[in-house]
């Protein structure tokens, strides 16, 4: 697929043909988020922005994730171009003009630029067609903030064909009108874990008589640190966060209960496997005393 000579001047054109079209669709995305497959109203905005392109769509995969592609004038690659479209369940307090209008839904990862950079891409695409040898594949998922979506999409057939496949993510870190890559694995696998501690409940002033369960839990996010700092190569990129915790309804009684929600990022698959079994060790053992 040999698109080069074009590529010096593609910024340009694409800011000069459609680039405020991109950014508009992005802030309308961002007013409406919608979460896991419930995409229906992105979907459409997709659909809608797309139309009129020389693209053969298919509609309902993974339930509301958009399939578009566009046949180059020569034979080649099947290249895939992959966003996600979902939202996140945060109540966004940033006073942005284009800001969430659903309360309890935010785009606070980059995925209403993902859709709409996507969207972009087919458009600067499509005027290259001329120039394409080979076939590209933009694929709108939903889903990736948990509920497998991807996986749902590969499995529905989304991925067979393709010789290579792509996708990016927003990085704030990076200079704006930057692209950074590198070799090996960039994005990590991530994986959420649960847990109850079960003690048993009593009043404040008499805390000899319970086992109190929010205390249990507090040694437990302690212990958990050590997994990381303690048992992993310390070349080997690993993070596990306990990103929740709750317990009680009172601030004079010891509660029965306490919860514990977070997350394991990992890069290595038998890393990725040996973690819960080591968090749950862990955090029983913890709990015994």
């Amino acid at each position: 697929m040999d698109v080069t000579p074009s590529l010096d001047k593609l910024q340009a054109e694409i800011e000069e043909r459609f680039g405020e079209r991109i950014s508009a669709l992005r802030r309308d995305i961002h007013r409406q988020p919608e979460l896991g497959f419930d995409t229906e109203k992105t979907a459409q905005k997709v659909l809608d922005a797309l139309e009129g392109l020389p693209l053969e769509i298919q509609t309902g995969v993974a339930q509301n994730g958009i399939v578009a592609t566009l046949a180059g004038e020569g034979e080649g690659p099947v290249v895939g171009l992959r966003a996600d479209m979902d939202a996140l369940p945060i109540t966004e307090e940033t006073g942005l003009p284009f800001a969430s209008e659903v309360e309890g839904k935010m785009h606070a990862c980059g995925h209403d630029g993902h859709t709409s950079m996507l969207v972009g891409a087919a458009h600067a695409l499509c005027g290259m067609r001329d120039e394409l040898n080979g076939t590209v594949r933009f694929i709108f998922q939903p889903a990736e903030e948990g509920g497998g979506g991807g996986r749902v999409m590969v499995e529905e057939g989304v991925a067979e064909g393709l010789d290579s496949i792509f996708a990016l993510h927003l990085w704030p870190g990076l200079p704006f009108g930057t692209v950074a890559t590198k070799a090996g694995p960039i994005m990590a696998a991530a994986d959420a874990f649960e847990m109850e501690v079960r003690g048993t409940g009593g009043h404040g002033a008499m805390p000899h008589l319970s086992a109190d369960a929010v205390v249990i839990a507090a040694h437990v996010v302690t212990a958990l640190q050590t997994v990381v700092s303690r048992e992993v190569d310390p070349v080997e990129p690993a993070v596990l966060t306990v990103g929740e915790i709750g317990a009680g309804t009172a601030f004079n009684v010891i509660p029965e209960k306490a919860r514990l929600g977070g997350t394991v990022r990992t890069l290595n698959e038998d890393l990725r496997k040996n973690m819960p079994e080591r968090i749950e060790a862990i955090a029983q053992g913890v709990a015994r005393g």
